[in-house]
């Protein structure tokens, strides 16, 4: 075995942590919150919780379906391509077959994807729910969006220099 650098598990860590935070928005249900935590509903992208039961929208979308699906559709792309840079990140880990600006660039798609969803979840929200607050996943959405721009461009600045 050979010493892996330390940029390398750097690279590693951060594409796992957009990864994470992209997925844990993407599937929670923290996007919107209304009530409080006793007698509130909690809406994802995906699913609500009552404060008995739990629900999956199927049909049912709560708002502009056309854009409802827009956000589901673009924060799941985020997520697979975030995916996509971490298995990158894993291969330039193991040997050099991947090059950094790979990673790179796959990162910044999934910002971009992230926060296209992100912007028509806000306007969805804003002009149907202005009653609710958003939730710890939209937040969620916002960190994993700008960590993965972020992390992009560290790493395609550290590899050019």
């Amino acid at each position: 075995f050979k010493m892996v650098e330390a940029k390398k598990v750097g690279v590693l860590i951060a594409c796992f942590a957009v990864f994470i935070l992209l997925s844990a928005s993407t599937g929670g249900i923290g996007w919107m919150t209304t009530g409080t935590s006793e007698k509130g509903a909690n809406y994802g992208l995906f699913s609500g919780c009552s404060t008995n039961s739990c629900f999956s929208y199927g049909s049912n979308i709560p708002g502009p379906e056309n854009k409802w699906r827009a956000t589901q559709g673009f924060m799941v792309l985020s997520v697979l391509v975030s995916l996509g840079a971490t298995i990158c990140g894993i291969i330039l880990m193991i040997s050099d077959k991947v090059q950094p600006k790979i990673i790179a660039i796959l990162l910044v798609i999934a910002f971009v994807l992230a926060t296209i969803s992100l912007a028509i979840f806000t306007d969805i929200k804003e002009e149907y729910y202005k009653k609710m607050d958003y939730g710890w996943a939209y937040g969620f959405g916002w960190v994993g969006a700008l960590a993965g721009l972020g992390v992009g461009v560290v790493v395609f600045l550290t590899k050019r220099s």
